[in-house]
């Protein structure tokens, strides 16, 4: 399967680009030289990392889906499960990041930053994946395909990367009472 976070990364050096210029524009400094390296660093890092055990990480969640399902969902039904059900495990998986300590741990590496700009979503411990493996196992029992839900995933994983800004002002409304924004 080909990995739509890596496809992205061209992207991802535009968008900080694009932020750059537009915080000069408005004179805000977002970026400082030590932080840049250190959020691309981390970037780099996890991303070796995820090719060495994204695979396994994955394979967690299919042995459990195998084994252990309830149901097996298909079509829309997966799709739609997959959607709220990402995006659920990970509210509760970042919300629990702040406030148990060994899930802090691999998740302090994010907030390590003075700064809150695009380059920030790319500083992610080594150990972050691990850590939220378990938070979506309960798709697996509901019977989400492993495909289906590597896919939801890494949407998701795209997603959180421009909410990582503070350039982009307050969001209110319906559309903010359910969406994770910047």
């Amino acid at each position: 399967m080909v990995d739509p976070i890596a496809l992205a990364v061209p992207g991802f050096f535009a968008l900080i680009g694009v932020e750059s210029v537009v915080a000069r524009a408005r004179r805000r400094r977002v970026y400082r030289l030590g932080d840049s390296i250190t959020d691309l660093s981390c970037g780099v890092s996890s991303q070796i990392e995820a090719m060495f055990f994204a695979a396994a990480q994955l394979a967690v969640y299919a042995a459990v889906f195998a084994r252990f399902r309830v149901v097996e969902l298909h079509g829309w039904r997966a799709w739609a499960v997959a959607f709220v059900g990402v995006d659920f495990f990970y509210y509760w998986w970042h919300r629990l990041s702040h406030e148990v300590n060994v899930l802090w741990a691999a998740h302090v590496v994010h907030h390590q930053s003075e700064d809150y700009n695009l380059a920030v979503a790319l500083r992610q411990s080594i150990t972050t994946g691990w850590s939220a493996v378990p938070f979506y196992l309960p798709l697996a029992l509901l019977g989400v395909p492993p495909l289906v839900f590597a896919i939801t995933h890494a949407l998701s994983t795209l997603y959180q990367f421009w909410i990582h800004t503070e350039l982009v002002g307050k969001i209110r409304g319906p559309v903010a009472w359910t969406l994770n924004l910047p």
